[in-house]
């Protein structure tokens, strides 16, 4: 499940509200939006759409219409703007699935750098990152990560800067279809303005098209395993956002 992280704008301490629900939320750790464009009870986002996104959600709740006493559907939500929350990056819908790995097959000295092999997704990942597999735990270094500029169904992708040390045939790398870098939200080219959350919308679907999913802003990626690589991201369609010209 999705879990607050720190807030952009400095406020160091997580705060939290309670909402009527206008819909059941079965997990925590999912994002929370409003029902429409006037006040309303709050309902889960779905895989690709957070419209009039709160925030993210810390325990669970029921809907009905019609309640007992005492039984009203009522919900905690992370829900300060600037808030980042982090979520796990997913290999599919399904939470807990492992990221592809991709073994190079050729090896590569040109320009740009090209990584040949079986690549678990024919989805663009242009305008995504790859990187050079560290190892589940390990911390991959920016300088082992490169912006995807060409995605060629599932046998390889280039990158527009080389990577300092040559690529050899055997080498592991990473890709998710996210980056750290801003965009002009073209669809399939621009990893940072969306993301696709799992089946249980507690994940981040990383076999997705760069540039698909719901709108959000990735503020980092912590490039790690196949397994424990996280997406952090903001919610910019918030209703206590106030922007200053």
């Amino acid at each position: 499940m999705g879990k607050y992280a720190y807030n952009a704008f400095g406020n160091s301490t997580e705060q939290t509200r309670k909402y009527l629900v206008g819909a059941s939320f079965l997990t925590a750790g999912i994002i929370a939006c409003g029902d429409t464009d006037t006040p309303d009870a709050l309902i889960p986002a779905t895989t690709t759409g957070a419209l009039d996104s709160l925030g993210l959600t810390n325990d669970v709740a029921t809907y009905s219409a019609t309640p007992a006493v005492n039984a009203t559907g009522i919900v905690t939500v992370s829900y300060q703007p600037g808030n980042v929350y982090q979520f796990r990056a997913s290999g599919g819908a399904t939470d807990g699935t492992s990221l592809g790995i991709v073994t190079e097959t050729a090896g590569d000295v040109s320009t740009p750098d090209t990584v040949t092999g079986t690549l678990p997704t024919a989805n663009s990942m242009v305008g995504g990152t790859v990187w050079r597999y560290p190892g589940e735990g390990n911390h991959c270094s920016l300088r082992d990560s490169r912006f995807i500029t060409t995605h060629t169904s599932t046998t390889s992708l280039a990158v527009v800067v080389d990577f300092e040390r040559a690529i050899n045939v055997g080498d592991k790398f990473i890709m998710v279809p996210w980056t750290i870098y801003p965009g002009d939200g073209t669809d399939t080219s621009d990893g940072n303005t969306n993301i696709q959350f799992s089946t249980l919308l507690g994940e981040a679907d990383a076999s997705i098209a760069t540039g698909t999913g719901a709108i959000v802003a990735v503020v980092d990626i912590l490039m790690k395993g196949a397994n424990d690589t996280y997406v952090l991201f903001t919610l910019p369609d918030h209703p206590y956002l106030v922007f200053v010209a």
